[in-house]
């Protein structure tokens, strides 16, 4: 095994191992330091590496000796223990920034009689998985609201936040023009998954489905359950053509394990009928089976040969597009936007047309701005 194989190898041992409070887990040691940050950072974990290592007791440098050694290395060089703590602090200060947004968001939804409920990370961190809610890093705030409140959610929120000026995404047919104030990005979905994907998990039936809970913000409506372990495996395995199916999304997987243990009400074997259904049973397998081997937890049942197989080869650091040949292709999602799509979707309703009018605004920007760059860029 070559050097850098090596590294790779056991930074993952001690990235998961860490998570999953391994006593016996031990630090990167000289060059692997290089390894590891670079596998936390791809995955978004150095704030959850920093709180894992605080919660486990580990020895940490004081603030004011962190502050001279920082102060004190050398251009082009740092300290990796370093690198965690500010991660962590910088963290600290935008998942205050997000919750706030979030409070605000939900009161003014309240407010207005619509229903609305948290996904992804913000719908994780307010469940309690994280404990330490600066552990989990978000891109954006996520709420999921009826397609036929949509149009009134959008009016509501355009009141206190503004459109977003970056346009939105091709993939993106499961949500409306986002907002933003300051530096926190929102997304209204009217499903939680692409088209492709949606019946994975409908929105009707989660908002159906969806209960009252005290939450650091107070009584918010959460998904159950079993349509939260749905949507986390179906986000991180299938959702979007930027992610390669049954890859290796560590802090998805982090989170299905701890997910799995603080959960009370999770059907698996439903959601194993879900994913059956839909002819993807081995993406929920391979996941439930590397969650388990990688962060403990509850043990899924038997995985199928080929789930088997993909946990095996990632675990033997051998996880490449090139290594795992036919276990890597890319999920295609339809580019293409039609007012008929829309209607199909959403139902012929003034709520239908107003998402497809703002949808094909957002179109309309994104492809001035391939334009714009490639008249930028060409010869």
């Amino acid at each position: 095994m070559n050097d850098r194989l090596r590294q790779r190898l056991d930074a993952f041992r001690s990235l998961t191992g860490t998570l999953r409070g391994d006593p016996s887990c031990p630090w990167p040691d000289g060059d692997d330091w290089d390894a590891f940050l670079e596998l936390a950072c791809a995955h978004a974990l150095l704030p959850a590496m920093w709180s894992a290592w605080c919660t486990a007791g580990r020895r940490i440098v004081p603030g004011d000796v962190a502050d001279a050694l920082e102060h004190a290395a050398p251009d082009g060089t740092t300290v990796p223990e370093i690198v965690l703590r500010r991660a962590h602090e910088a963290n600290v200060a935008r998942t205050s920034r997000l919750l706030a947004v979030a409070s605000d968001v939900l009161g003014r939804l309240d407010a207005a009689g619509i229903p609305v409920v948290p996904l992804k990370g913000l719908h994780m961190v307010l469940a309690g998985v994280w404990p330490d809610p600066a552990a989990r890093t978000m891109a954006d705030l996520d709420l999921l609201v009826p397609v036929d409140r949509a149009r009134t959610a959008y009016e509501v929120l355009t009141r206190a936040y503004e459109e977003h000026p970056d346009p939105i995404g091709d993939h993106a047919d499961h949500h409306l023009p986002m907002l933003r104030r300051d530096d926190v990005t929102i997304e209204l979905h009217t499903e939680l998954l692409v088209s492709r994907w949606s019946r994975l998990a409908p929105a009707v039936d989660v908002l159906a489905g969806a209960r009252r809970r005290e939450t650091q913000l107070g009584s918010v409506l959460l998904a159950s359950d079993t349509h939260t372990l749905v949507h986390l495996v179906a986000h991180a395995q299938l959702q979007d053509d930027t992610y390669r199916l049954l890859g290796v999304p560590l802090r998805a997987l982090y989170e299905t394990a701890r997910w799995l243990e603080r959960a009370h009400d999770v059907d698996v074997d439903t959601a194993r009928r879900v994913f059956a259904r839909a002819g993807v049973r081995h993406v929920l397998d391979a996941h439930l089976d590397a969650a388990h081997r990688w962060f403990g937890g509850p043990a899924a049942p038997k995985p199928g040969p080929r789930a088997r197989a993909h946990t095996v080869a990632v675990e033997a650091g051998i996880a490449s597009p090139d290594a795992l040949g036919a276990w890597d292709y890319l999920v295609r999602v339809p580019q293409s936007f039609t007012a008929d799509r829309m209607v199909d979707e959403f139902g012929p309703s003034d709520g239908a047309a107003w998402l497809w009018r703002a949808r094909a605004r957002h179109a309309g920007r994104r492809i001035r701005a391939r334009i714009s760059a490639d008249r930028t860029t060409g010869p």
